[in-house]
């Protein structure tokens, strides 16, 4: 299941997810309804940075599973932000030095 602060995170939850599907069609020598893979793979989603590309993955008939992965893929790419990183929050910012003043503080 990919949920919120997860180990490796979404890349990694999707690997896996390919992989172990990959490993099950070789092992029993049939390939796995596409509908089945997609639904599974949305159903393990419980993060709720990817509720609203996973519920606008779930109602259009027309994405198949190799859609949802790279759909997914690029949403976190995009939105998701890297472990390890972090945000300055609004105090620290103050510190820094204001916009509109080129960076530094005015003292009044």
């Amino acid at each position: 299941m990919l949920k919120r602060g997860s180990q490796g995170r979404p890349d990694k939850f999707l690997s896996q997810f390919q992989n172990t599907y990959l490993d099950l069609e070789y092992s029993t020598q049939t390939v796995k309804d596409d509908l089945e893979k997609k639904s599974k793979l949305l159903m393990a989603i419980q993060d709720s940075t990817f509720f609203a590309v996973r519920d606008l993955l779930s109602n259009d008939p027309s994405k198949t599973f190799e859609d949802c992965v790279v759909t997914l893929g690029q949403h976190n790419t995009m939105f998701v932000r890297p472990v390890g990183t972090r945000q300055l929050n609004n105090s620290q910012q103050g510190k820094q030095g204001g916009r509109g003043n080129g960076g530094h503080k005015t003292n009044k």
